[in-house]
């Protein structure tokens, strides 16, 4: 079974609870697991508050779900600022959560824009 939605968003700073409730809304539509729902709302609330922290304005979500693999992409830009304005510290803390939380991820700039890929599978 595969599902997907795309979201475009406009950051501000409660665009990571916006997130949030977009992937809520999706896991009841997808009948996903309460784990995986937890994991996924997490995941998307820090890759979001990143990219509101570098001074993105906006940004377009990919959301998946394929068999028991949830999967995250983020497009946001332009970019601001190539070092978080809540400083090195909190940057550090959020890409800590974000590995305890994503089986696998990628990350790239493109010039002044930046693409992430994050993947979470089901226990």
């Amino acid at each position: 079974m595969q599902h997907e939605r795309s979201e475009s968003l406009s950051l501000t700073p409660e665009s990571p609870a916006e997130a949030r409730s977009i992937v809520s809304t999706l896991a009841a539509d997808w009948a996903m697991t309460p784990d995986l729902t937890r994991r996924a709302a997490r995941l998307v609330s820090e890759v979001v508050a990143d990219a509101v922290d570098h001074g993105s304005d906006a940004a377009t979500l990919r959301i998946t779900l394929v068999d028991d693999k949830f999967e995250l992409e983020l497009f946001d830009g332009p970019r601001r600022s190539a070092i978080a304005r809540s400083g090195r510290a909190e940057a550090g803390a959020r890409r800590r959560v974000v590995a305890e939380l994503a089986d696998d991820r990628y990350s790239s700039d493109l010039g002044d824009s930046h693409y992430s890929r994050y993947g979470i599978r089901a226990p």
